[in-house]
C-alpha cells in the first residue's frame, strides 16, 4: 500500500490505497490540529463508506 499526503500548517490531506480484509481498498482524507490539541478529521473510502475521527497523543 501507499500513502500521499500534503500538509499545511495545522492540516493535512491525503489519498491512500491498501488493502482491506485482503481486498483490494483505496481512499482519501484530511486531519487539522483542534484548538484542543487532538487531531480531528475525516477518512473517505471510494465506493464505500466514510468516518469521522478523533485522535489524542498518548503520554
Amino acid at each position: 500500500g501507499w500513502i500521499d499526503c500534503r500538509f499545511a500548517e495545522r492540516r493535512v490531506e491525503f489519498s491512500w490505497e491498501g488493502l482491506s480484509d485482503g481486498d483490494n481498498a483505496s481512499g482519501r482524507g484530511w486531519g487539522a490540529i483542534s484548538e484542543a490539541g487532538t487531531l480531528e478529521g475525516r477518512l473517505f473510502i471510494h465506493n464505500s463508506d466514510d468516518s469521522a475521527y478523533v485522535a489524542q497523543r498518548a503520554f
